[in-house]
């Protein structure tokens, strides 16, 4: 029986958390068509057992586990104001492999016990990127120590998942597991994020992008090779347990002396008791699919850089070098030093920048340098719009005084005038420079007239 028909017969249990909501919601459309789903949010290791329990059946020939994450996790309420509150993931800040190596050791036994032949594999699950589940539940709103909690959460779920497995190997040996890791962190390219898991601090911590939708369920992309994996782990677990082994045959000694690429290997028709059968000739193994160069060499740049205007060309393919993923951005080795400027010249044209990957990190920084862009555009706007009202005010204010507008304006200048008028009418005698021909024009009141005009008018 091969791998593939073991994956066939029978039926597939998959149960687990939120996460197997996802493959559920996007099947393997070879290898879902015969699986059957339970799960439940954030799940416990005794409530994962309990659902089990009640799912599996007789003809469920392979039980994959997905869980372990609802132990050491748990959701808070963040108070944004004093009317709403968001919740958030933080780390139970607690020890639970002891208990979840007890309950997986006595139900893995009975479930075994219920169907001999039952394959039951278990997934620990990838690391959870706190920080980007919570910053998308905060949206705009100010962080706080939100950050902080989720560097240290992420910290200590990573030690969380080395302690379980060290304690897995050394106490459950004989129950098979797999590291969802190994999925997620898949590729060279993704090695260099996995080694920053060595940090000392959660902050230093380097996921990959477009893999976790929210920081904690996997997108579209992470689920289509979660089913790969599976489906290749439960076929080396099948080889292992049935004993078989994979023989790989000698390179003959004509093909290991050439140095040349090895030709295609020759068939050969042998009678064996009137039928045909094929034997594959050469260093090649024909059970390996026939490697695909996806990145073929570029013809010279004289033959790039010839003038094609007068070919009938329907439409213009470019093709672009691979480009490496890092963090949360992507970019191409610069073939020469960059300047300060967004774009610099080249002989054939402007060479502009790359696209930048979206992330939440890329978005809030963006949203950020926006937000004090207006800021400070607001304060010179409104520091102009003050220094013209000013003025206006001013001006407005002069020309209604001088059209005799303003009441108050119009007593001062009176009172100002009687002043001055008395002053130059009775000017003191040892006064110079005076202006004769207006002195005396008015009489001079004496104490005498004034106290009797006073009484006249009371």
């Amino acid at each position: 029986m091969t791998a593939a028909d073991f994956w066939s017969q029978g039926r597939v249990l998959v149960v687990g958390d939120s996460r197997v909501r996802r493959l559920c919601g996007t099947p393997d459309p070879v290898l879902a068509t015969n699986v059957d789903y339970a799960f439940e949010g954030g799940v416990l290791i005794h409530d994962l057992v309990t659902l089990v329990d009640n799912n599996i059946e007789d003809h469920h020939n392979i039980v994959i586990i997905v869980g372990f994450i609802g132990d050491e996790t748990e959701r808070y309420l963040h108070k944004i104001s004093d009317e709403e509150t968001v919740t958030l993931i933080r780390s139970k800040e607690c020890n639970p492999c002891d208990h979840i190596i007890e309950t997986v050791q006595s139900a893995h036994a009975s479930w075994v016990a219920l169907k001999p032949g039952r394959m039951i594999l278990w997934s620990l699950p990838y690391y959870v990127d706190f920080a980007t589940h919570n910053s998308g539940k905060m949206g705009e709103c100010d962080m706080g120590d939100v950050l902080a909690i989720s560097h240290d959460s992420s910290y200590r779920f990573v030690q969380f998942i080395t302690r379980l497995k060290l304690q897995w190997v050394t106490s459950l040996p004989d129950i098979p597991f797999c590291q969802l890791n190994r999925v997620l962190f898949a590729g060279k390219n993704f090695r260099s994020l996995f080694n920053s898991f060595g940090a000392v601090s959660g902050e230093n911590y380097r996921f990959p992008t477009r893999l976790l939708t929210d920081g904690l369920h996997p997108s579209a992309q992470l689920v289509r090779e979660m089913w790969k994996f599976f489906h290749v782990t439960v076929s080396d677990l099948h080889d292992k347990l049935s004993g078989r082994t994979l023989v790989t045959l000698p390179p003959s000694e004509t093909s290991a002396n050439k140095l040349a690429i090895p030709a295609k290997p020759k068939k050969v028709y042998v009678k064996s008791g009137g039928s045909e059968k094929r034997k594959f000739k050469g260093n090649n193994n024909p059970y390996v699919y026939k490697k695909i160069n996806l990145f073929p060499q570029k013809a010279a740049v004289h033959t790039r850089l010839s003038d094609h205007r007068d070919e009938d060309l329907g439409e213009e393919i470019i093709e672009e070098e691979p480009v490496e993923y890092f963090e949360n951005r992507s970019w191409k080795a610069p073939q020469k030093p960059s300047t300060s400027s967004s774009y610099h010249s080249a002989p054939l044209g402007n060479v502009l920048p790359g696209p930048t990957q979206w992330s939440w990190g890329y978005h809030k920084r963006m949203v950020a340098e926006t937000k004090l862009a207006v800021y400070t555009k607001g304060v010179q706007e409104q520091a102009w719009a003050e220094g013209r009202l000013a003025t206006i005010i001013r001006e407005k204010g002069l020309r209604a005084a001088k059209e005799g507008d303003l009441e108050t304006v119009n007593i001062a200048s009176k009172k100002w005038m009687e002043k001055l008028h008395n002053k130059m009418n009775a000017p003191h005698p040892q006064a110079k420079l005076l202006q004769d021909d207006i002195n005396a024009l008015l009489p001079i009141e004496t104490d005498g007239d004034s106290s009797s005009s006073s009484d006249s008018n009371v």
